[in-house]
């Protein structure tokens, strides 16, 4: 099992939104999707989906996204496509609200 992303600054600041770490299970994969990360955040995951798949070719991207209601949402290209991960993290969302 891969380690936990570890945040680099403070997890809730003043007039921006929550940014947290969620672990969602796909096709029996646990994948990790950060929400509204900062900058170092979503560098050091672009860093880490590099060292684990190796650097993206031709039209590839290093992280996936999907947003929704003001929040944006990452994970690591190689820990699963759009199709199988945003139908998982919209249910997640939705247990939440």
């Amino acid at each position: 099992m891969q380690e936990p992303f570890i945040r680099k600054e403070p997890a809730y600041k003043v007039g921006v939104l929550p940014q947290e770490s969620l672990y969602i299970e796909v096709l029996g994969n646990l994948i990790e999707v950060l929400r509204n990360p900062c900058k170092a955040d979503y560098h050091a995951i672009q860093r880490d989906s590099v060292r684990r798949y190796g650097e993206p070719t031709g039209h590839d991207t290093k992280l996936k996204s999907m947003q929704d209601d003001g929040n944006i949402y990452y994970w690591a290209c190689g820990d699963g496509a759009h199709v199988v991960v945003d139908p998982v993290l919209m249910s997640r969302i939705e247990k939440e609200k």
